[in-house]
């Protein structure tokens, strides 16, 4: 799959190193993306394939984990409705929120964005599993909701409203990790405004395009990177700028320049681009950066020295620095314009 063969270098799952540190390493990156991209291709893209051959739809649920190597965007492009969990505030439902944003909520609003879904969902509110459900209640779901809908949601799939007959009493049957949220809940009687609200809202928030200013291509060469670099780049814009956040699947196949901006089809624009603070990238990266900073567009992002994976090495490094030399220049003021536009690096994003 990366143009060479892999039985030499399969050692190397038992710890040992072959032929260099730089070349082990360089393996384990190309099978991590190599895993990540059998993952999204043959499982989700292939269910979304046997799921429209019969007129139907899928909303897998994005779950960023560490354990595996995985592509949370590329995975969640292939989803007709986006879907992420978000939890209850136990075990005091009208505790105050954390700052910061809930990872896998912008994950699946961000795959909506750039892959042109218009139903992005919120699934919950879910519980640790040890009760807390039962005394919410609307004025506990309200922020909630909001705060699902801020983060760029415009359905939310109630878990979960489950079927207790009369025959179970009150409060009756009830999911293990979501809340009381059926006919025996005692609110039940006042939620038709409340249930009225939620229904105004998925009309309205997908009407036009969603606007953010900010477009980071999250880091996913190792696991559990993308979760810090998104905390990283939200407490550097400060809450004044809203991003979404993309993979390089999408920079490659979705990203245009246009009037000093980076355009996808179907019409979202991104006044910035903002690339993982590593030197190594792929050549594809690099000769795409130069493509949308020639046509003008900004990229924050630094310079980079040496090429990730074995796939074309070593022959790759020297198209990768001439790419580099052209956009980046030998300056080290931090910014450089080619073309009709710039790159930066070294200066914290509010500053950009």
């Amino acid at each position: 799959l990366n143009g060479y063969d892999l039985t030499s270098y399969l050692p190397i799952f038992a710890g040992l190193t072959i032929e260099s540190h730089d070349a082990t390493e360089r393996f384990r990156a190309d099978y991590r993306r190599t895993v990540a991209e059998l993952l999204a291709r043959n499982r989700y893209e292939r269910l979304r394939e046997l799921a429209h051959q019969r007129n139907l739809s899928i909303h897998p649920v994005v779950r960023p984990t560490a354990a595996i190597p995985a592509d949370a965007i590329l995975n969640a492009s292939f989803s007709d409705v986006p879907a992420a969990d978000f939890r209850l505030r136990t075990p005091a439902p009208l505790a105050s929120y954390p700052t910061g944003t809930d990872v896998a909520l912008k994950i699946a609003t961000s795959a909506g964005h750039l892959y042109n879904r218009r139903f992005i969902a919120a699934k919950g509110p879910l519980t640790d599993g040890a009760g807390g459900g039962w005394e919410v209640d609307l004025r506990a779901l309200k922020p909630l909701l909001d705060r699902a809908y801020l983060h760029g949601a415009n359905r939310i799939f109630i878990s979960a409203f489950t079927h207790s007959p009369a025959s179970a009493g009150v409060p009756g049957i009830e999911c293990p990790d979501g809340v009381c949220f059926n006919a025996n809940a005692t609110w039940w009687r006042q939620s038709r405004s409340f249930l009225t609200w939620t229904a105004r809202n998925a009309v309205l928030l997908v009407q036009g395009k969603p606007v953010s200013d900010v477009c980071v291509i999250c880091d996913d060469d190792q696991p559990g990177a993308r979760e810090a670099q998104l905390r990283r780049i939200e407490e550097e814009l400060g809450g004044r700028y809203d991003y979404d956040a993309a993979s390089t699947d999408a920079l490659l196949t979705r990203m245009n320049p246009s009037g000093g901006a980076i355009i996808l089809p179907d019409g979202v624009r991104y006044r910035l681009l903002v690339l993982p603070d590593r030197r190594a990238m792929r050549p594809e990266v690099v000769a795409k950066i130069k493509e949308l900073v020639r046509a003008g567009a900004t990229v924050v992002a630094p310079k980079p020295l040496t090429t990730v994976g074995l796939q074309g090495y070593p022959e790759s490094e020297a198209r990768l620095r001439a790419d580099a030399d052209s956009v980046w220049g030998r300056t080290f003021t931090g910014e450089s314009l080619f073309g009709r536009g710039r790159v930066i690096w070294g200066k914290p994003l509010d500053d950009v």
